[in-house]
């Protein structure tokens, strides 16, 4: 009963500290010492669950071990996971989870040892369940002995859980009481809004903090009253109010008012104040309650921005000035800038900083916020636009700290400039400044494009005026302008001449009749026509004029006029030049080029040259109506030095003078000289064509153009020549080498040299151009060419390797082919026959792998052989191969005895022997001396092997004559069956050659099997199954 009444009493007081607000932190630690001090031999510990992140902090172990403390902190806000701990384990499933045995569980495996040693065996976790069932956090109780809770020890946790979520819950209802509270004030902070509360029984007023602010009285804490406030007020509002509250308090509406406020400090602060009724529970007036709004910035704004709009109430250049200064002062910032943007580079219009206007200044767009508004439109930066901005030397200067701009943008929606504020601090109300920048930026943009606009036009007529071409306008077909060079096209002196009158006097009554009929329809139809027509001057004559003629959306013609006479004569002139020529080709082309240059031109010579070895060869020379003699001449010191070194060079007079060590100027009396130089497809210079004569050159401009036109068609021509001279020289080189080369297309042949046909057996090549080359190959390998070499060719475009083509005779050779596609699709193929060389190779690979004496494969080839059935056995467990170890007794007493001579002739035909006992899947190796080795593979049963070495061993009885001598021989027999432990040949053939040195007798001939067994780790033992001699 005693346990049960100290419980209840302890619960009590928990109850009475809850009530009394105590702190969370301390219930707990009282919670966690009443558990410890109910429970003996307990340790207990709480941790909460935080919102919302949902991570745990542990809140009160007083008790634990301060390792396990430290432990803790390390976990301490990490995401919850089920088998991390026990406590978490719990709050995840909302039940209780026990572990009798610390040590044994997963749940403590990262802090077991830390439990266990500090005495802690057992542990139990009750989760937290908050009101609506939610989970609060966890109690996690240690024992000092490993064991689960007893009942009574859960229902005395259990109830003291209950307190804890009373706590818990009282602590997160105060915590977000006291946030609200706290969220309340910021919002009245920042919205410059204020509170008040007016008893109306007791005549008291309680004001919020943001009140105080509002009316200058930070240093008070105790509201005026309702009489005092209205001494406060300039008599006219203190009246006003009066009237309202007294309105309210007798019909219960709420009233807004409006009014100036006159600070202890002397500023002047504006305010709106809303009021509304409460009632009681009786129906009659208990306060009045409302709010206090600051609306001095607002107030201020819209003073400012009549200012504003009144100070730029104008056009023209004044404007921008104006604008920013106004601006500035609206705002209340340092710098305000509008811009002009062509390309990067931006043009202040006007730049007002710290009170003053400031000259025009361009800089560039990069690396500058206002860089981020015609990205954007817009940009804001409000503090640290210095460091956002390091390259912007200009934020330095002008000390920076807040920026804000508004790209101006032009009715075809592009950026055309930006308006934009610095400040030197935080810009204090950049929500209103946008408002207004945006607006202004709508008025700049606006009058900026109406400025460029004008400009544009004062551009274009002063282009009119200077234009070459005559340029008029026309209403109606009426002259309304022309320009000096329609005048003087016309031949009229001044614009007066010519106003007034219809562009139909300007042409002859013919002319006119067409232009109705056929350029007037279709000038109306499709508003621009382009043509030429026979104009009339003033006085009388003629020429040829090239019109643009246009109609505008005003009604307005725009007329361009241009005398094309000179150019129609040239181009006759051209026309007879490119007819001339147009026939021409090869080495015909370049004497009919200059005859009808000299000619077109009238000119006394044209000269076209090829540049080579830094030498001119003169192509062709016309002189004075004929042609003559070809010549190469060192271009130094001439005029075509200069020709070859810029491209082009002209002389219009005194040609001698300029070059006076070229003499050959001297003997053709040349005075002007026009040079083009040829140029090849890479742009180097390969020739020149040039033109002198024995006076000016009439129309040097036309006469440039024409030989640029034909100094072109002269470089196709020189590099065609050339390149027939190199694919000559190249065809020769072809035709003269050893390998075999030919050029197909789609598969079939181009072209073969004469060391192609001869590699294929053909005498003529029209035996295989236009077949294919399928023709040449076997089906087996032309399916190999197109399955496996074709593909990689088409992808890598280049391809070598081998193949076996067809000869026409139908026999077949190893070719060495290399392969090659060109970018317009060609096939290059270079072979040659490689048959002695594979020959070589093959005789090569042969004694590499096989005894020279005896023709047997060796101990490599054997090795590999020995390799592959190892492997074979162990993929395949029905797989049987055995190793026979051979050799002769008493060998060395035949070649000590008959010389080494019959000792080799005895090896060989013992060779000889053993393969005629052999299968072809067997095989039989020479390892030196005397001592062959056999591998036999595939049987089903040792006695297969025994099989084949009696019938060895029978055939040893006869004896082997050799340069007259009988001789009689012995083998001994050493077999090796499949053993799983001899993963490599190496090792099988050393197992083998230890057997051989374990077991020989001298004088015996006998067949031993072997098998490995483990005698004890490390060591192996030999066992002999069988053994026999056969009598001699």
């Amino acid at each position: 009963m005693e346990p049960r009444v100290n419980q209840l009493k302890i619960q009590n007081e928990l109850l009475a500290q809850i009530a009394k607000g105590e702190p969370l932190a301390d219930i707990l630690k009282k919670l966690v010492n009443a558990i410890e001090a109910t429970l003996d031999q307990t340790i207990c510990s709480v941790v909460l669950l935080q919102q919302p992140s949902n991570k745990l902090r542990h809140s009160s172990a007083p008790h634990l071990p301060e390792a396990y403390k430290d432990y803790y902190k390390t976990i301490d806000h990490d995401p919850l996971q089920d088998n991390a701990s026990p406590c978490t384990r719990a709050i995840l499933r909302c039940k209780r989870v026990i572990l009798p045995d610390i040590a044994a569980s997963s749940l403590t495996s990262d802090y077991k040892n830390i439990a266990t040693g500090n005495g802690l065996y057992a542990c139990w976790s009750m989760p937290i369940l908050g009101s609506h069932n939610h989970v609060l956090g966890a109690f996690a109780l240690y024992y000092k002995t490993r064991r689960s809770p007893q009942d009574h020890e859960i229902e005395i946790v259990t109830q003291l859980t209950n307190l804890a979520v009373i706590a818990i819950e009282r602590h997160h209802l105060e915590e977000q009481q006291r946030q609200r509270e706290a969220q309340f004030l910021k919002i009245q902070q920042v919205a410059h809004i204020g509170n008040w509360n007016f008893d109306v029984p007791t005549q008291t007023v309680t004001w919020s903090p943001e009140m105080f602010r509002i009316y200058g009285l930070t240093g008070q804490t105790t509201a005026p009253s309702y009489a005092e406030f209205l001494q406060m007020l300039p008599e006219e509002t203190s009246q006003n109010l009066q009237q309202f509250v007294s309105r309210a308090l007798t019909t219960g509406e709420p009233y807004t008012i409006e009014y100036s406020f006159v600070r202890p400090d002397g500023s002047i602060s504006h305010h709106e104040c809303r009021g509304e009724v409460e009632y009681n529970h009786q129906g009659q007036v208990q306060r009045l309650i409302g709010t206090a709004l600051d609306i001095t910035e607002r107030r201020n704004s819209e003073l400012a921005l009549q200012n504003l709009v009144a100070g730029t109430a104008m056009t023209g250049q004044d404007f921008f000035s104006a604008l920013v200064q106004n601006i500035a002062e609206a705002l209340g910032v340092a710098h305000a800038i509008v811009t002009e943007k062509v390309g990067d580079t931006l043009t202040t219009l006007a730049f007002w900083a710290d009170g003053q206007l400031m000259p025009t200044y361009k800089y560039a767009l990069a690396h500058t916020p206002c860089e981020h508004v015609f990205r954007q439109r817009e940009f804001f930066c409000n503090q640290n636009v210095q460091q956002y901005f390091p390259l912007d030397g200009d934020l330095v200067k002008l000390e920076a700290e807040s920026y804000l701009g508004i790209a101006l943008v032009n009715r075809q929606d592009q950026e055309i400039g930006h308006l934009y504020i610095l400040h030197k601090q935080t810009i204090a109300n950049p929500g209103w400044a946008k408002q207004v920048l945006q607006v202004f930026a709508a008025r700049a943009a606006t009058e900026l494009e109406r400025q460029q606009a004008e400009s544009t036009i004062k551009q274009q007529l002063a282009a009119m005026e200077a234009a070459v071409d005559g340029i008029s306008l026309l209403r109606d077909g009426i002259y309304v302008y022309a320009n000096q060079a329609h005048l003087s096209l016309f031949g009229y002196d001044n614009a007066d001449e010519l106003m007034g009158q219809s562009w139909r006097d300007l042409h002859s009554p013919a002319e006119v009749e067409r232009m109705e009929t056929e350029v007037l329809p279709h000038l109306a139809r499709e508003q621009a026509w382009q043509g030429e027509a026979i104009a009339t001057r003033k006085d009388g004559s003629t020429f040829t004029g090239e019109i643009s003629w246009t109609m505008t959306d005003e009604g307005l013609q725009i007329q361009v006029y241009r005398d094309v006479s000179e150019r129609k004569q040239a181009e006759n002139a051209l026309q007879n030049l490119i007819r001339g020529t147009a026939a021409s080709t090869g080495e015909d082309f370049f004497p009919a080029l200059t005859r009808h240059i000299a000619t077109a031109l009238d000119v006394s010579y044209a000269i076209v040259s090829e540049y080579t070895d830094e030498k001119l060869k003169t192509l062709a020379f016309w002189a004075n109506g004929e042609l003559q003699p070809n010549l190469i001449y060192n271009p130094v010191h001439t005029p075509c030095e200069l020709t070859l070194q810029r491209g082009q060079f002209y002389c219009e007079h005194s040609v001698q003078q300029r070059f006076p060590k070229d003499h050959d100027l001297v003997a053709m009396g040349a005075d002007s000289y026009l040079g083009i130089a040829l140029k090849d497809s890479n742009g180097e210079s390969i020739g020149d064509l040039c033109i002198l004569h024995q006076d000016k050159i009439l129309a040097p401009h036309r006469a440039e153009q024409i030989l640029q036109v034909f100094a072109a068609r002269a470089s196709v021509e020189v590099e065609r020549l050339r390149a027939n001279a190199a694919n000559k020289r190249q065809l020769e080189a072809i035709e003269a080498a050893i390998d075999g080369i030919s050029i197909l297309q789609n598969g079939q042949y181009l072209y073969v040299n004469q060391a192609y046909l001869e590699l294929f057996g053909y005498a003529d090549a029209a035996e295989l151009i236009g077949k294919s080359w399928r023709s040449l190959y076997s089906t087996e390998e032309m399916a190999r060419l197109e399955t496996q070499v074709i593909p990689m060719l088409q992808k890598k475009r280049a391809w070598q390797g081998e193949a076996i083509a067809t000869r026409k005779d139908g026999s077949t050779f190893a070719q060495g082919l290399s392969l090659t596609l060109t970018d317009d699709n060609l096939l290059i193929s270079v072979c040659r026959d490689i048959s002695e060389l594979k020959q070589a190779q093959a005789l090569i690979t042969h004694n590499a792998l096989h005894d020279p004496l005896t023709k047997l494969p060796n101990r490599t080839l054997l090795l590999e052989r020995l390799a592959l059935a190892i492997q074979r056995a162990q993929r395949l467990n029905k797989y049987n191969y055995a190793v026979l170890f051979l050799d002769l007794d008493r060998f060395k007493v035949i070649n000590d005895s008959l010389g080494h001579t019959v000792g080799d002739q005895l090896l060989v035909a013992i060779a000889k022997k053993l393969k005629t006992h052999l299968r072809k899947t067997d095989l039989v190796a020479r390892l030196g001396g005397d001592e062959f080795l056999i591998l036999l593979e595939d049987f089903h049963h040792i006695d297969d092997v025994i099989h084949i070495v009696e019938r060895m061993l029978a055939d040893c009885q006869t004896p082997l004559t050799i340069n007259e001598h009988k001789i009689f021989y012995r083998h001994e027999y050493r077999h090796r069956p499949r053993q799983p432990r001899l993963q490599t040949s190496r090792r099988t053939h050393s197992r083998c050659r230890y057997c051989h040195v374990s077991s020989q007798k001298p004088s015996q001939q006998f067949l031993q099997i072997f098998r490995y067994r483990n005698a004890r780790p490390g060591t192996q033992t030999l066992n002999h199954r069988s053994r026999f001699a056969p009598s001699h």
